[in-house]
């Protein structure tokens, strides 16, 4: 069982954005998406093709599936960046519909609520990018991870 020790993980060097500046212009920003009406969602625009999805709660599917209609293609690229009071309560799972256009999944956990698990995070086929930050439990398990990196690099 592979672990991690200490520092935080990131397979690119360039990671992580700033998430204190949405102002970016090579990516949309969507915060607080439990909180879009469904006219909301339809009336968004994502000539990018690039969206940063800012995740404070367990999101409603209902609202990602929208989501996904609306200005989510094929080659939409999507970078979930969590940052709750307890990251361990925002199932992978939720992010199934849009699983396949995930390339990036930042984790900032700043409570005294540590990060415990990342189980589940190999449904999104299309990883490129991890990075866990700040409070994480240091026998955080990521043989999840590295069975998916493994099975990455032999295709």
């Amino acid at each position: 069982m592979r672990r991690i020790t200490s520092g935080s993980i990131s397979f690119n060097d360039d990671y992580p954005p700033d998430i204190s500046n949405p102002v970016n212009t090579n990516y949309m920003f969507i915060e607080k998406l439990n909180q879009y009406t469904e006219e909301q969602i339809i009336g968004l625009k994502n000539e990018d093709n690039k969206l940063r999805l800012l995740i404070e709660e367990q999101p409603d599917i209902e609202k990602l599936k929208l989501l996904k209609e609306a200005i989510i293609n094929e080659t939409t690229e999507v970078t979930l960046v969590m940052r709750s009071n307890n990251n361990n309560l925002i199932a992978f799972s939720y992010f199934e519909c849009i699983s396949d256009n995930i390339i990036g999944v930042e984790s900032y956990n700043y409570t005294e609520n540590i990060l415990k698990t990342i189980e589940g995070i190999s449904i999104f086929r299309n990883l490129r990018s991890i990075v866990i930050d700040a409070l994480y439990d240091n026998k955080l398990c990521i043989d999840e991870l590295v069975h998916w990196r493994n099975w990455k690099n032999s295709v």
